[in-house]
């Protein structure tokens, strides 16, 4: 068994070759089937053996993606809390956005009463690409609103992480020894925050009502 027959195999993915007069051979990878368009069975063949390497890792990633749209299941997770999807559909549009906000400045707050008397302002923001920021000009600290998807350990190692920045501006040795002083395992939470952040993508194509926050 080839190691692409065993990807597909274990990824519950099945291939398929068509032979038709196509100009040139093509392939399509959806709901759960590869398959491969060519002229001649020598030709698909070809190609196949030519794009195993891509075949192989598109398919693991939509492997992953699904199983991480089976975690999501049918609730939303809200400050290491999970709800229903009514919990938030019965919030107005501004009401809903409002609220996410406002809780997510009175979380910060909080968590940062802890470390010092004289903390940034906070300021939250709808930021899709970035989990947050630090304006030295402004003494602010930038959180997404969507971090509000996250464990709330996770929420304050970032909050911790753009404190840091008063001290540092870029991502320096002094910078990851301030993190290592409250977060010594700083590396395996950013791994984490990447997994959350593909959890936050799938929740806003789940459930169009998040779109208002």
């Amino acid at each position: 068994m080839t190691i692409l027959s065993q990807v597909l195999k274990q990824c519950n993915f099945e291939l398929e070759t068509q032979i038709k007069p196509v100009r040139l051979t093509r392939i399509q990878i959806k709901d759960g089937r590869v398959t491969v368009i060519g002229r001649t069975e020598r030709d698909i063949n070809s190609f196949i053996l030519q794009k195993q390497g891509w075949i192989i890792k598109t398919t693991l990633e939509l492997d992953k993606q699904k199983k991480e749209t089976n975690i999501v299941g049918d609730k939303i997770p809200y400050f290491g809390t999970w709800h229903a999807e009514s919990y938030f559909s019965k919030m107005k549009t501004v009401n809903l956005n409002k609220s996410f906000r406002s809780a997510l400045v009175i979380f910060a707050e909080a968590y940062l009463s802890q470390i010092t008397k004289k903390f940034p302002k906070i300021k939250v923001w709808k930021m899709s690409r970035k989990l947050g920021g630090y304006s030295k000009k402004k003494n602010e600290i930038h959180l997404s609103v969507y971090l509000s998807f996250m464990p709330k350990r996770l929420i304050e190692y970032v909050i911790f992480h753009e404190y840091c920045h008063k001290f540092e501006q870029n991502h320096s040795k002094r910078f990851y020894a301030l993190i290592n002083t409250k977060y010594p395992f700083y590396k395996s939470l950013d791994k984490e925050l990447k997994y959350w952040w593909r959890i936050k993508s799938l929740l806003l194509k789940k459930y169009p009502v998040l779109k208002n926050i």
